[in-house]
């Protein structure tokens, strides 16, 4: 009978080291944080203000779901430093993990990209072919378009110790945050794992939320239960604007409108001028924040049909 107790009290104690993590994962304390929905958005192209607009939006939705994550896609050149350090401030101070991941293979974060996904809560990339680094500051002449590399010291040294400061919150290498913005260094997910800028190599989205199940990191346990996965699609309005941006169809339009306008005054058909002058203005209004951008167009639509 003694024996037979013995056993009892054996089995209930294994039992117990065996659920007491499930138990943990469940009731989520100061150190823990449970992930039931990931929101996905896709960082396409160059960062620009409306891709913090757009990100503001779907980082809203996350924090408005409990127990939910953003999950960044990157596949981005870089682009406005405004723009980036507005989205890394989002992200700081996101009451919802912020996770940044270069996928898929071939992806890149490079230069204000590079530091978007350092300040991200949980950052990986995905083998092979994937690429961060080459951050020091471009300045893009406003007339003829071209690139100039920034040297001046005063410049660098503020960029590079912004840098410096974000990966240092998030506990990453501060090495590569400085010589990626003096000396342009990259790195493939392999080395941006050892150098400790990232904390997970993964292949894909379902890898990468396994790697994170039960992972302590910077004193926080995340644990990945059932989760379910939702991509975070832009409003029409979002939509037309990032089309407007595209460069081919600023061309395109561009092209068109001085065609109808030569053609336009001609023949005096000046209505078909003006929608030729109309069509060349368009690619110059895409500066305009989205919302003054959507007023003028159909100001100027009202006044077509008019």
């Amino acid at each position: 009978m003694k024996m037979k107790r013995e056993v009892s009290i054996l089995v209930i104690f294994i039992a117990a080291l065996l659920v007491a993590p499930v138990i943990h994962a469940l009731t989520p304390g100061s150190n823990t944080y449970v992930i039931h929905e990931v929101y996905v958005f896709n960082l396409n192209g160059e960062i620009t203000d409306l891709t913090y607009e757009e990100l503001q939006n779907a980082l809203q939705l996350a924090e408005s779901t409990p127990n939910s994550t953003l999950l960044i896609l990157f596949e981005t050149p870089g682009g406005e430093l405004d723009a980036a350090l507005s989205i890394v401030s989002s992200i700081e101070n996101a009451s919802v993990p912020v996770i940044g991941f270069v996928y898929p293979v071939g992806s890149y974060a490079w230069s204000a990209g590079t530091l978007v996904l350092i300040s991200t809560t949980i950052a990986a990339m995905a083998p092979p072919s994937t690429v961060i680094g080459s951050c020091q500051p471009v300045e893009i002449n406003p007339i003829t378009g071209q690139e100039e590399f920034i040297n001046e010291s005063k410049i660098l040294n503020a960029i590079s110790q912004y840098f410096i400061e974000v990966a240092e919150f998030r506990d990453r290498n501060a090495t590569f945050a400085h010589d990626c913005v003096f000396y342009n260094t990259n790195l493939s997910p392999e080395d941006a794992l050892k150098y400790g800028v990232i904390n997970f190599v993964a292949s894909n989205i379902n890898s990468l939320l396994n790697e994170i199940n039960g992972s302590a990191i910077n004193g926080v346990t995340y644990y990945v239960i059932d989760p379910e996965i939702t991509y975070y699609q832009p409003g029409i309005g979002y939509q037309v604007y990032e089309a407007l941006l595209n460069s081919t169809i600023q061309d395109l339009l561009s092209g068109l409108g001085l065609l109808l306008a030569i053609v336009g005054f001609a023949v005096r058909h000046y209505y078909l001028a003006g929608v030729g002058i109309i069509l060349m203005l368009i690619p110059l209004m895409t500066g305009l924040p989205i919302n003054w951008l959507g007023l003028t167009l159909l100001i100027i639509g009202l006044a077509a049909i008019a």
